[in-house]
């Protein structure tokens, strides 16, 4: 792996491994999976495709604050003839910040944000992979299906110097650790 790579994701990872959980609070492991929607120039090019994503999230507070670190991977099929490329796949690696709204019940809104690293690649053609710094935004919705696993669903925007596309997923979250 280019050391250009490998320090930043080193980074990320420490940075978000050292961050102590408060002893009330506790720590979601989470993976979904959904539909993605092409923006920009990118829906010039690309269908509408699937993503999966999965992470972990770190308590910063009982507030509801939470620092965390996710991957994702996504394919989008292409609109037209474009020779020797059959389809693109956005992936990366971003730190996410995250608040979950306080309510009384088993319901858990939350809006996130995250940035790091984004990836766009090819199949067919040179099978070219470009690095890019990227963002993402969204919010979602938590639902407790017993006392440490709950279901989500959530919208995002997820987008690079190449490519944007809005995300519609649903999975399921596991807590550990805290009261």
């Amino acid at each position: 792996m280019d050391a250009r790579i490998a320090i930043p994701l080193l980074a990320l990872v420490v940075a978000c491994a050292a961050v102590p959980p408060d002893a009330k609070a506790q720590t979601k492991l989470y993976a979904g999976g959904g539909a993605s929607f092409p923006t920009g120039e990118f829906a010039e090019y690309s269908d509408t495709g699937w993503q999966v994503a999965g992470g972990v999230l770190f308590p910063l507070s009982d507030s509801g604050l939470a620092l965390g670190v996710e991957a994702f991977y996504g394919s989008n099929g292409r609109k037209s003839d474009t020779t020797g490329i059959t389809f693109d796949s956005p992936f990366g690696l971003v730190a996410i910040l995250r608040y979950g709204l306080a309510t009384s019940g088993s319901v858990e809104p939350y809006v996130s944000g995250g940035a790091g690293l984004h990836y766009m690649g090819t199949s067919g053609g040179d099978g070219t992979v470009e690095m890019e710094f990227g963002y993402q935004f969204g919010a979602g919705v938590g639902f407790d299906l017993a006392a440490r696993t709950a279901v989500f669903v959530e919208g995002r925007y997820t987008a690079n110097a190449e490519l944007g596309y809005f995300g519609l997923i649903a999975g399921l979250a596991f807590t550990f650790g805290g009261n």
